[in-house]
């Protein structure tokens, strides 16, 4: 037996239950059988509960698919409820919210995986001041004259808390910064038009941006921002990415920060204006700096107090860096014969290191042998977009 909160969760008739959290106790108690990919899931929520789960006895070949079939079963349940009764319910975008559980007999023991993720956030601040021979501070050019709408799509990219509403307007912004730099006509063909007015800004900056395997970023602007995201984040018929489809942002997130570093382009050549604010991290920089990082020790807490009579940690698994994902894993021994519960654990990475899951409702555990934990760590750049993955 296992349990959320109040929440009872089902180990006999479902062996594998995703739990996801709610921003808001629910105001009623829901469920339904909802097929996603060929895939049963068993979706519900109950009243004044916080914890929406997602339960099926389908052997899915990842964990990421678990998490992303079961992801659209309980935004399709949601969007059931609101025509039952307001409010609108949604779950919360930390992804630190979000654990996957799994029954099994391995080597005769029943099991209970518990999958999680979690977040690590870089940034740097630098202030750098220039100031004359007699020590007054030299001010930067002042802010532009003219109003450009372009200012504000890019100011919105910043503030969206959904990723997909951050790249509809970044791309709004480097759409707009583009008419004022080559003024499409009436009658133009929309891809000709940008990816010539990209080809002339990308011509006239200091530091051209190159892509391999095109031959210029026009070419590159089309097929990869136009057709893959532009085209299906602007339309609504077919072939689209509705919004709380996407479980795995990394393709847009990906594609948000190459966009991003063209839209700083074409501000610096068009207005004269450094967007990127300076110092700051690269990707590169931030994997790197990822890379190093060593556990060196891991604790659980119930309300804050550190649990240490029930958890035997019997294997860890070193922190390995994957492109923007990097991968924790270890495992623990439990005794069957005790009820144990935890609603908070600790990764220590070096002194002041430290990547922290706190659970909404406590997690009770009773009848296992064995607790295995894979806890996913992914990290962002806030240098970049200052949010962590959101929908």
């Amino acid at each position: 037996m296992f349990r959320i909160g109040s929440l009872a969760i089902d180990d006999v008739n479902y062996n594998n239950t995703v739990i996801y959290f709610l921003k808001k106790p629910s105001h009623l108690s829901f469920s339904s059988t909802i097929i996603v990919e060929n895939t049963d899931w068993y979706v519900g929520v109950s009243e004044d509960s916080k914890t929406v789960y997602a339960s099926t006895n389908t052997v899915l070949n990842t964990n990421d698919d678990y998490f992303s079939y079961s992801f659209l079963a309980v935004q399709r349940l949601l969007d059931m409820a609101i025509l039952i009764e307001k409010p609108a319910m949604a779950v919360e975008s930390d992804k630190n919210k979000q654990v996957l559980f799994l029954v099994s007999i391995i080597n005769g023991k029943k099991t209970l995986s518990i999958h999680a993720k979690g977040f690590l956030k870089f940034e740097t601040k630098i202030k750098i001041e220039a100031r004359d021979l007699e020590g007054n501070i030299i001010h930067g050019k002042s802010p532009l004259s003219e109003y450009k709408p372009s200012v504000r799509y890019f100011r919105m990219s910043q503030l969206s808390e959904s990723l997909l509403d951050a790249y509809r307007y970044l791309y709004l912004s480097v759409e707009s910064a583009l008419n004022d730099l080559h003024p499409k006509f009436h009658k133009g063909k929309e891809m000709e038009w940008i990816s010539n007015a990209i080809g002339l800004a990308n011509s006239r900056s200091k530091t051209p941006l190159i892509y391999k395997g095109y031959t210029t970023i026009g070419e590159y602007f089309i097929d990869f921002h136009y057709k893959q995201f532009r085209l299906k984040l602007f339309h609504s018929k077919k072939n689209v990415l509705l919004p709380l489809d996407l479980y795995d942002l990394t393709d847009l997130y990906n594609a948000y920060i190459d966009l991003f570093e063209i839209c700083s382009m074409i501000f610096d050549v068009q207005y004269g204006f450094n967007i990127k604010g300076g110092a700051h991290f690269t990707e590169h920089g931030v994997k790197a700096a990822i890379e190093g990082l060593v556990v060196n020790k891991i604790l659980f807490f119930n309300d804050k107090n550190p649990v240490d009579d029930t958890f035997k940690v019997d294997k860890i698994n070193q922190f390995n860096a994957q492109g923007y994902k990097g991968h924790l894993k270890f495992e623990l021994d439990v005794m069957s014969s005790k009820k144990s519960s935890f609603n908070r654990y600790e990764i220590g990475l070096y002194e002041e290191v430290h990547i922290t899951l706190d659970f909404d409702e406590k997690i009770e555990f009773e009848g296992f042998d064995n607790i295995i934990i894979n806890h996913e760590v992914m990290y962002t750049n806030r240098n970049i977009i200052d949010r962590p993955f959101l929908w």
